[in-house]
């Protein structure tokens, strides 16, 4: 929803108004376009604080200037079209802020995009496509579904069949990786490209890229072994340990949960608590105590534990003592690691950050059905029963001083998105110690 809280020095819709507004409403699209394109990505950043009838008529003035000719225009009038359409009611948050009755020329807006894809003069603008394509694809499934004889579809489309053929038969380039793109998995895992520091924060982010863009491929070519060598190699680096969480919840999110879960998730915990031997700063800390809230989101809280256990007995007593307890509270309240595992503390400044309000939301979230569901903790007399109350002191203590914060309420909403999400010794197992060194 862009900002959502600004001072109250400056009148943000009385400047939209008065210096905004005048340069949008000009006849003559094509002037001072960058002028333009200024006032299109102010209205796109306090749209949430704009009256809603100034973005009835935003959206009614789009048709007009996408006729602009300067591609800096078009991009942002197809921003601002996706993020208006997109915006919900904050009272009602499945009722959409626009009405479909309220958008005075709908054809009229349709034509003017597809006006600018067929015009070969402006290429292909990723952000117009974006915003015609999806709906394509969404029409053709209600379609589909509707009406499942292909015959019908074809007819009720009144598309002629080679575009069919190319849309059934044929895969955009659009949507999916090149070869070439594909053909650098093999090269980017070479053990020496991972050792100059500087090399590691883009080398995480492309693989994070491959993790959840094109797992398949990963698995067809079986790389996740070496990616998890890649991951050993970086968790076992105090400069570098925060990149390793960033790989591993790229594969969290994206690797199937029947290939992880028993082949490679207690190798995984292993490794780190071998590392937690010998390491226990603050950051790391952190960051494994996030990744525990995001793999419960995906896996049940009884599997972690059971699976942890698995490698000594008890050995979640540990994890509970020294990792959950002492750092939910922080992770909730002040979440310096992002979602994709990359923090945003000043000791990594160079690392992305992503929004801690969503971060807040995962950390919070996954703690919340870890205490909810894990019977470990909640059965009368069980092995980890008196540890739920000093988790939920502090889980609740993060709720009440973190991005959150707002008492009852936020913890309300923190507990309803939780119940709607419910989607001796370490042994000596080497498995992802080695890197791929194939040419």
């Amino acid at each position: 929803h862009g900002v959502t809280v600004s001072t109250e020095l400056v009148n943000l819709t009385t400047f939209f108004e008065n210096h905004v507004l005048p340069e949008l409403r000009n006849p003559n699209v094509n002037y001072l376009p960058v002028i333009k394109a200024d006032c299109l990505r102010y209205a796109i950043a306090f749209r949430s604080l704009l009256p809603s009838v100034a973005l009835v008529n935003l959206l009614n003035m789009t048709p007009v200037l996408l006729t602009a000719s300067a591609p800096v225009v078009q991009s942002y009038v197809a921003s601002l079209i996706d993020k208006l359409l997109a915006m919900r009611r904050l009272d009602s948050p499945t009722d959409p802020v626009i009405l479909k009755e309220q958008v005075s020329e709908p054809q009229l807006l349709i034509d003017r995009l597809l006006n600018i894809l067929n015009n070969p003069e402006y290429g292909e603008n990723v952000y117009v496509i974006r915003e015609f394509v999806p709906y394509v694809f969404q029409l053709i499934s209600v379609m589909l579904e509707q009406y499942p004889l292909s015959q019908t579809v074809l007819t009720n489309c009144k598309l002629p069949q080679p575009v069919i053929n190319g849309m059934t038969t044929g895969t955009p380039s659009n949507f999916r990786p090149s070869q070439a793109y594909s053909a650098l998995l093999q090269r980017i895992l070479v053990p020496s490209l991972w050792e100059p520091n500087r090399n590691v924060p883009s080398l995480v982010r492309l693989l994070q890229a491959y993790l959840l863009h094109n797992m398949d491929d990963v698995l067809a070519a079986n790389k996740i072994t070496p990616i998890l060598g890649v991951f050993q190699k970086l968790v076992n680096s105090s400069i570098n340990d925060v990149y390793a969480f960033a790989l591993l919840n790229a594969i969290l999110l994206s690797g199937p949960k029947d290939i992880l879960m028993p082949n490679y998730f207690r190798q995984i915990f292993m490794i780190i608590f071998r590392r937690l031997q010998s390491c226990k700063r603050e950051k790391f800390m952190k960051a494994f105590a996030s990744f525990i809230a995001h793999m419960v989101l995906i896996y049940s809280p009884n599997e972690l534990i059971t699976l942890v256990d698995s490698i000594q007995s008890n050995l979640f007593a540990r994890v509970l003592e020294k990792v959950l307890i002492p750092y939910a509270e922080i992770i909730i309240a002040t979440p310096l690691i992002s979602t994709s595992g990359f923090a945003k503390s000043a000791e990594v400044s160079s690392l992305p950050s992503t929004s801690v309000c969503t971060e807040w939301r995962m950390n919070s979230i996954g703690l919340i059905r870890f205490i909810g569901e894990a019977q470990a903790l909640l059965t009368s007399g069980s092995t980890y029963r008196e540890s739920w109350l000093p988790l939920l002191i502090k889980i609740i203590a993060g709720l009440a001083s973190g991005p959150g914060r707002g008492g009852d309420s936020a913890s309300d909403l923190a507990v309803s998105m939780a119940m709607n999400s419910m989607v001796d010794g370490f042994q000596k197992d080497e498995r992802f110690i080695e890197i791929d060194s194939d040419p």
